[in-house]
């Protein structure tokens, strides 16, 4: 189990970021758009982020599968890791530098609230995160066992 884990920090380190990569490119597109323009891209951006850490969770478990007899709960973890891990990197990334704005432009008060504040956005990024990530990696499991019955009944 720890291997699982601690092989996922790589794969999550890639993922975080392409999602702050993805994230980056929504300032730059919709600059002079109007507001409905704006929300319509950062949301399909949003989605286009969560596909990545899937994508990326998935990837992660299939390596797993291959390498190793990895049971359907180890792909279940694998993915789940690389999901929490990635997203939890990618929003204290952002979530430090907004941090540090607000308190060279605000004060110390306001640091304390945004600092709060980013954590209860760290802690739910990195929920959303497991759970998108366990997904992936549970369908990774499904699809393998079912493959590997398939092909033992066919024989």
């Amino acid at each position: 189990m720890n291997r699982i884990i601690l092989g996922a920090i790589g794969p999550a380190l890639i993922v975080a970021a392409l999602q702050c990569l993805i994230d980056t490119l929504v300032p730059i597109v919709t600059v002079g758009q109007p507001f409905e323009q704006q929300l319509a891209v950062a949301m399909v951006m949003i989605g286009v982020n969560q596909s990545a850490l899937l994508l990326g969770a998935i990837a992660y478990a299939g390596f797993l599968r291959c390498r190793s007899s990895v049971s359907l709960a180890g792909c279940a973890l694998g993915g789940a890791a690389v999901g929490f891990l990635a997203n939890l990197v990618s929003e204290a990334g952002k979530s430090v530098f907004i941090c540090l704005v607000v308190a060279f432009m605000f004060g110390i008060v306001a640091f304390k609230i945004a600092l709060v504040i980013m954590v209860f956005s760290c802690s739910l990024a990195g929920i959303g995160g497991l759970i998108l990530g366990e997904i992936g990696g549970g369908a990774v499991g499904l699809l393998s066992r079912w493959r590997s019955e398939h092909s033992v009944r066919n024989v």
